[in-house]
């Protein structure tokens, strides 16, 4: 059955947009929201969830706030917020300044985490593109192939950007010496990861795609 006579590839086109304007709200959210509370200070935050955390020693839990109150000083004053979980934390990094903003490393940071973001975007785009043409009865095209070899490697690309991402963040907190915690910060994230497996087999899916599609050309100029 076509997707056009029981509309699911349709649905799932409108579903796609939805997700992208989501997409949209987000990217601008994180790019010019500055993420820091009301009653805090700073002028831009980013976070990094599962960065391996280690105390730096025995003691560490007794220098945690022991009290609500010195829980919330520490979270609207403190420069770096560590929320530990099963030996990994999210971390929460606040530049105070201009000249930590728009140091080097921050730089660098911010430009990896932003490209990470924008692989998103492009795996959803992607998608959206596929639902469309798949909407209107073109499935064995050269562009369909090409899409769905695209989003394989953006797919196996995302680990690898996130390694890199958590790798500038924890280099910008060393280089501005930010780390006044009980915790030694380490790289959490993997290069190869869930996304690597279903790209590799989502190129696989591509290339045989690539090859119906000239087998098809084939039996059509034969014809």
């Amino acid at each position: 059955m076509k997707p056009s006579n029981n509309n699911t590839a349709r649905y799932l086109y409108y579903l796609s947009c939805i997700v992208m304007v989501f997409y949209i709200l987000f990217l601008a959210s994180n790019l010019f929201n500055s993420g820091i509370p009301a009653a805090g200070s700073g002028l831009k935050a980013y976070e990094v969830r599962n960065v391996k955390i280690i105390p730096k020693d025995t003691n560490s839990q007794a220098k945690q706030p022991k009290n609500v109150s010195q829980a919330l000083d520490h979270w609207f004053k403190d420069t770096l917020i560590i929320s530990p979980y099963q030996g990994k934390g999210l971390v929460q990094l606040r530049f105070q300044s201009p000249r930590e903003l728009l140091s080097f490393s921050s730089i660098l940071y911010q430009t990896a985490q932003l490209f990470y973001w924008i692989l998103i975007g492009l795996l959803i785009l992607v998608v959206q593109k596929l639902f469309k043409s798949f909407s209107n009865n073109t499935f064995f095209t050269d562009k369909n192939a090409s899409l769905i070899v695209f989003s394989s490697f953006c797919l196996m690309l995302l680990p690898v950007m996130r390694w890199i991402t958590q790798e500038f963040f924890l280099n910008c907190i060393t280089k501005l010496s930010l780390n006044n915690s009980n915790y030694v910060l380490h790289n959490g994230a993997h290069l190869f990861d869930t996304e690597t497996v279903i790209g590799l087999v989502l190129l696989a899916f591509g290339a045989a795609f690539k090859s119906g599609v000239a087998l098809r050309r084939e039996n059509e100029s034969f014809i």
